[in-house]
């Protein structure tokens, strides 16, 4: 980027548009010095972290982002969400021979072409993953680890006991090894400073409402912002998990 004249710039921004300005505020996140730029047209591309559940025994469990990063095999795993991220990851998960159980709420890969699902999920119950549907999680807690097999070196890792509850209220219990929620993202949308422009409305996940084009627009699409008078500090565009197309 850089090489094509790009100027990048590593530091915190928030947009502030009160008063008639259209500034946007940088602050170095060593220095805390605060830099000032105009800017005519704005694309907001800040990406998301991943939904976590408020539930007892959250702390238990990790993310996508963590999967990579363990410091020992996951082990028997529990994959709470429906979506590519859990499907992806427990499609590898099983080809690399770690029992793996896929907790769906309601119907997988939503918004996806239902023939193609159907396929998908047909495959990876064959190839061994197991999926439960009709549940979501509860409560995580923390057991004490198994004893250790005669000759075994290595120290069993300690199980996570899984509280599952279905429409009805009614509840299972199941032991992982390991638990990881993979329950949609949240947009880092919150200290933007979105307040202060002309952005009629933003989808209650955080997200900006945006056409196909990535165009972002009214709730109902009617209008989209890029066509109020200059006058007026608006988002052109929302890419990525910052936006919701209508």
């Amino acid at each position: 980027l850089r090489s094509a004249g790009v100027e990048y710039i590593n530091s915190y921004a928030t947009i502030n548009a009160t008063e008639g300005k259209r500034e946007i505020l940088f602050r170095d996140k060593a220095t805390g010095i605060r830099e000032r730029i105009n800017a005519s047209k704005v694309l907001i591309a800040v990406g998301g972290r991943p939904n976590i559940p408020d539930i007892p025994g959250k702390e238990l469990g990790i993310t996508s982002d963590d999967i990579f990063t363990l410091k020992e095999p996951p082990g028997n795993t529990l994959i709470i969400g429906g979506g590519y991220i859990a499907l992806e990851t427990a499609g590898f998960l099983t080809e690399l021979g770690y029992h793996t159980t896929v907790s769906i709420r309601s119907q997988p890969l939503r918004g996806f072409d239902r023939q193609m699902v159907n396929k998908t999920v047909g495959l990876m119950h064959k190839l061994g993953t197991t999926f439960m549907y009709g549940y979501e999680p509860v409560k995580l807690e923390k057991m004490d680890p198994p004893k250790p097999h005669e000759g075994q070196t290595a120290p069993p890792k300690p199980r996570i006991k899984v509280t599952l509850m279905n429409k009805k209220n009614e509840t299972i219990t199941r032991n992982f090894q390991t638990v990881m929620f993979a329950m949609g993202r949240k947009p880092n949308t919150a200290n933007l400073g979105l307040n202060t422009t002309h952005l009629p409305e933003q989808h209650e996940s955080g997200k900006l409402y945006t056409l196909p084009d990535g165009r972002v627009c009214s709730k109902n699409a009617s209008l989209a912002l890029s066509t109020f008078p200059s006058s007026t500090f608006h988002i052109n565009w929302g890419m990525g998990d910052t936006h919701f197309k209508n």
